[in-house]
C-alpha cells in the first residue's frame, strides 16, 4: 500500500487556512502531516522555500502590462519540521518550478526525508 493511498484511507482534515488544508495520518507507529495546497498552480506559477516559508509566486501571464516579470510572492505556509512527524507539502496543479529544494529544511521528493519537509507536487506525492 503505498503512502497516497494510506492517506485517502487514514488521512483526517486537522486544519484549514486560505491557502492550504492540513491532514494528519498514523501509519504503523509513524505520524504524518499532510499539507496541500488549495488553489490549483499553473505554468506561471514558482513555489519558493526559504528559510521556513513556502511562498507561492504568480508570474504575470502579459508581463510587459503588468511591467514587471515578477510576480508577488505571497507566503502559504509556515514550515515547522516535528521530529516525531513526517511532513509532507503538496502544490496542486503544474507549477513552473520549485526554488530553494534541498537547501535547508525543505527536500524535494527523491530525497524524500523524515526530518525535513518534504515538497513535490500533488501528482509526485500520488506516486509515493
Amino acid at each position: 500500500m503505498t503512502l497516497y493511498q494510506m492517506f485517502k484511507a487514514k488521512a483526517r482534515l486537522c486544519e484549514e487556512t486560505e491557502f492550504v488544508k492540513i491532514y494528519r495520518m498514523t501509519v504503523v507507529d509513524k505520524e504524518y502531516k499532510v499539507v496541500i495546497t488549495q488553489k490549483r498552480a499553473n505554468g506561471h506559477t514558482v513555489i519558493h522555500c526559504e528559510g521556513n516559508r513556502i511562498f507561492w509566486e504568480q508570474v504575470p501571464w502579459f508581463p510587459r502590462f503588468a511591467g514587471r516579470n515578477y510576480g508577488d510572492k505571497v507566503p502559504i505556509y509556515t514550515a515547522i519540521p516535528e521530529k516525531t512527524c513526517v511532513t509532507v507539502f503538496a502544490v496542486k496543479g503544474k507549477p513552473d518550478g520549485f526554488v530553494g529544494l534541498d537547501d535547508g529544511a525543505f527536500h524535494c521528493a527523491d530525497n524524500f526525508s523524515d526530518r525535513h519537509v518534504n515538497v513535490m507536487s500533488y501528482k509526485r506525492f500520488m506516486r509515493l
